[in-house]
């Protein structure tokens, strides 16, 4: 397996772009980046709540010009600008973080063996068992890194990381978003997100009108009802090299 590190340039268009959202100045950013479908389609209108209005106006106005404000406005008026990267180098934080003495990392991990089977359940072609194993040495590779080079990060910027596992979020969704505001960033949970909480935990069952809690434990563990063959040898790999934080091993 080859890797290359990333190039100067593109390190620079990221760690700009970054630091553009988190100080709400989003004037500076690339207009492309408002017209992508992950910004206009439908389905990711309600993702975050604080930029319905930016998204409402842009697709209803399809005019950057007059919807951007609206955007730079509801960034200003937030008490916590979060900005949610997937897979992102690690290598980046440290800039980051020593260039900004607020920021804050919450580095979210999945059980890789999770992460792999949701890769093949996605692929629109099937993965044979050899592609598996390459997907599991790329991951296993990656996740190993980042755990490395966190743990010197922790030391660098101490009480600034916090690792939070996705099983955690699924299982206790509140205990979780607690320790973020009171541990982390040292506030408490403001009443607008603890309702949004609730609207998103709870699924409208028309039989009674009644509300039922989403089985975050299901969400958690359904991977290991789901796996395939390919998946469950994969995972001996993965289950040699990478099952941290937390991860136990799988008996297969």
């Amino acid at each position: 397996m080859f890797c290359r590190e990333l190039a100067h340039d593109i390190r620079r268009v990221i760690v700009g772009s970054l630091r553009a959202i988190l100080s709400c100045n989003f004037t500076t950013l690339d207009e492309a980046i408002f017209r992508h479908p992950f910004v206009t389609t439908l389905w990711t209108r309600y993702l975050s709540t604080s930029m319905v209005p930016f998204t409402s106006c842009l697709m209803w106005q399809k005019n950057l010009t007059n919807c951007l404000p609206i955007l730079v406005s509801s960034c200003s008026r937030s008490s916590v600008v979060a900005v949610k990267l997937i897979r992102l180098h690690m290598s980046l934080v440290e800039e980051l973080m020593t260039a900004d003495p607020e920021l804050t990392l919450i580095q979210f991990v999945r059980d890789p063996r999770d992460i792999l089977e949701s890769w093949r359940s996605v692929s629109r072609s099937n993965l044979t068992q050899e592609q598996m194993l390459i997907s599991a040495n790329v991951l296993c590779t990656r996740m190993s890194k980042d755990c490395v080079i966190r743990h010197r990060l922790e030391k660098s910027f101490p009480g600034r990381i916090l690792v939070v596992r996705y099983e955690d979020l699924v299982k206790n969704t509140y205990r979780v978003l607690r320790n973020i505001y009171t541990s982390l960033l040292q506030l408490s949970v403001p009443t607008s997100v603890r309702l949004e909480l609730v609207r998103k935990i709870y699924e409208h069952n028309d039989v009674g009108n009644v509300n039922i809690k989403k089985d975050g434990n299901r969400s958690a563990h359904k991977w290991k009802q789901d796996a395939c063959l390919f998946n469950r040898q994969a995972s001996s790999r993965l289950r040699q090299r990478c099952l941290s934080p937390g991860y136990i091993a799988l008996k297969i």
